[in-house]
């Protein structure tokens, strides 16, 4: 059953061995497959990623969702994978929400100046 969600989730994100993919909590990394472990005598399945200078991290499969394919419509052959452990990704994330709100607050505030001279 498994098994089944597993290949559809990947089929469904088109993620492939070697595709750049984001860690919602640790960044830019690389896929580089599905393994097996088995902890307390069961199996269970991770996602391998490679960061930056080869870190690896297993995600356990039931963690699935933290984990999307990057998409960069730029140059996808210039990604630099993030420095595991690094407070890069967080960094980088907070530039970015900072960026949005500041965006928001320009909409809003061009949407009042425009409101304000029509009526």
């Amino acid at each position: 059953m498994q098994d089944c969600f597993l290949e559809n989730k990947l089929r469904k994100e088109n993620i492939n061995i070697g595709d750049i993919v984001v860690h919602r909590d640790y960044g830019i990394s690389k896929f580089a497959g599905v393994i097996i472990k088995n902890i307390e005598n069961q199996e269970k399945k991770f996602f391998r990623l490679f960061f930056k200078d080869n870190d690896m991290l297993l995600v356990e499969a039931s963690n699935f969702e933290k984990i999307s394919k990057y998409k960069n419509f730029d140059n996808q052959d210039e990604v630099k994978l993030t420095k595991f452990g690094s407070k890069e990704w967080s960094q980088k994330k907070e530039k970015i929400k900072n960026k949005i709100k500041n965006i928001a607050e320009s909409l809003i505030e061009n949407y009042q100046k425009r409101k304000t001279s029509i009526g």
